[in-house]
């Protein structure tokens, strides 16, 4: 009953996130999908840290329980699939809106992006991690039935959606020469922020009545 309307509820919250955190720190810069393209990689994150969840359990399930746990990885897959061509569509129908209008105000987002020090490899290496790898994988039925590559595959496609794809997005943003972020700081709040809620979710797993799979 919470789940359908909350899921409106955090598109909506979500965009409002990504202009007041991420967009705002270039006023002069606008996207209107852009909010749309969070959506997409946090639901991509958050699915996948599903994916990791659920291979981690039927390892620890009951042999009577091995197909149910093929089926759920075969619809995992699926939908990270999904996200992931969902989250190929927004990222590339922004950058081919600005390239064809070619106007000087938009076009300097992606400018900045291509001449940050990290940022051409970035880019090539974020078409390669966020879609073009995951989507050639998940086309095998092989990788979508083995929990092991599933899990595999969506620990590294989370985990450069979730921190350098950030990174790529707001660090070109500040001024050199005022503003310089070291590699504790690209680490240590993801880390740590990430680490509490592991753990509570963790604490919360470990007292959770496991219901076996039919």
């Amino acid at each position: 009953m919470i789940s359908g309307p909350g899921l409106g509820l955090l598109i909506v919250s979500i965009t409002f996130a990504s202009i007041d955190w991420v967009m705002s720190l270039e006023p002069e810069w606008m996207s209107t999908i852009f909010g749309l393209i969070f959506v997409a990689s946090w639901s991509l994150s958050a699915l996948a840290f599903t994916i990791v969840v659920m291979s981690w359990l039927s390892k620890r399930a009951p042999d009577g329980s091995s197909s149910a746990a093929a089926d759920i990885s075969m619809t995992g897959a699926i939908l990270l699939l999904a996200l992931v061509m969902l989250w190929t569509y927004f990222a590339f129908s922004q950058y081919l809106i600005i390239w064809s209008g070619n106007l000087a105000e938009e076009t300097t987002w992606y400018v900045a992006r291509t001449a940050w020090r990290l940022g051409r490899d970035r880019t090539s290496r974020s078409s390669f991690c966020n879609s073009l790898f995951p989507f050639l994988t998940l086309l095998s039925r092989a990788a979508k039935k083995s929990s092991e590559r599933l899990a595999s595959l969506a620990v590294a496609d989370s985990g450069n959606a979730m921190l350098l794809d950030v990174i790529w997005l707001i660090e070109p943003a500040f001024d050199r020469e005022h503003f310089h972020r070291e590699l504790d700081g690209y680490c240590g709040a993801p880390s740590g922020m990430g680490g509490l809620w592991i753990a509570a979710f963790a604490w919360r797993l470990a007292n959770a009545r496991m219901v076996p799979i039919e």
